[in-house]
């Protein structure tokens, strides 16, 4: 962990894995800790709501989450599953990161920066802690299985949802703490907070995009050149120009740029 510094990446390394024919997977030691595993494998029934901790050391060049918080995030996700919808994220009253998830049915699983590694699941049948760090054994144990089977333990849908949903915890710090939506594209995973789609993976054939597809690359295109405008010009100055009488249709303009689509020698 993590498999990559953004889920567009992550899309990527996945869709090339299954093109080789080629088994992969990633996950934190956390997913495989006894307690978590049994939560998920029903002992406490379906759960309704779970909340995680981890430490969320922060690396510059990854989303918040992806460097270290990703321990916390997978424990969640190994007793919540797949299907959430929707991510907002603030702070503890002591400063943390906390990000809020609403998965389908209205179920909720929260993770929240802390000291050490605990959670607490609860579910039809009772309450139970979760999210504890076991050590590296149950990963080996779990690497092992696989490279004898070349089975994954872990499915790519929800290591991709997992990565939505940390890439979806920083763009609700972007917007203030806004609700943002975890949606299945025709490319995979992206997030969006009803205006803006972020993430489109670089396997995407810009030639097949629909105009629907390009609505939201462009909106972000737009939003950070707005937000990092490298110049702007705040006047025209006057520019002569001037060319040979031999030659025609040249259009010369006000910034000393010449168009020449529609030029031509006179006869």
């Amino acid at each position: 962990k993590p498999i990559a510094g953004t889920l567009s990446d992550a899309i990527e390394i996945f869709r090339l894995a299954d093109k080789a024919k080629v088994p992969v997977f990633t996950a934190s030691s956390l997913r495989f800790g006894s307690n978590t595993l049994a939560v998920r494998n029903g002992s406490i029934g379906t759960v309704t709501n779970a909340w995680t901790s981890s430490p969320a050391h922060v690396e510059k060049t990854h989303p918040d989450l992806f460097w270290y918080g990703v321990h916390g995030v997978e424990s969640l996700f190994t007793v919540m599953g797949t299907g959430c919808e929707s991510v907002k994220r603030g702070k503890t009253a002591d400063g943390k990161i906390e990000v809020v998830g609403t998965w389908s049915g209205g179920r909720v699983g929260i993770y929240r920066e802390g000291g050490g590694y605990s959670g607490t699941a609860t579910g039809e049948k009772g309450e139970v802690e979760v999210g504890k760090y076991e050590g590296y054994e149950p990963l080996v144990v779990a690497c092992i299985k696989f490279f004898r089977s070349g089975v994954a333990p872990v499915t790519p849908a929800e290591t991709l949802e997992i990565y939505a949903f940390m890439e979806a915890a920083d763009e609700s710090k972007r917007q203030g703490g806004a609700e943002v939506k975890l949606m299945d594209g025709r490319y995979g995973p992206y997030v969006t907070d009803g205006q803006t789609n972020a993430t489109v993976p670089k396997t995407a054939d810009p030639a097949a995009l629909t105009l629907d597809d390009r609505k939201g690359p462009i909106s972000e295109i737009q939003k950070i050149a707005n937000n990092d405008v490298p110049y702007a010009i705040v006047y025209f100055y006057d520019s002569l120009t001037a060319w040979s009488n031999k030659v025609s249709g040249i259009v010369g303009t006000g910034l000393g740029h010449y168009y020449l689509g529609t030029a031509g020698f006179t006869a």
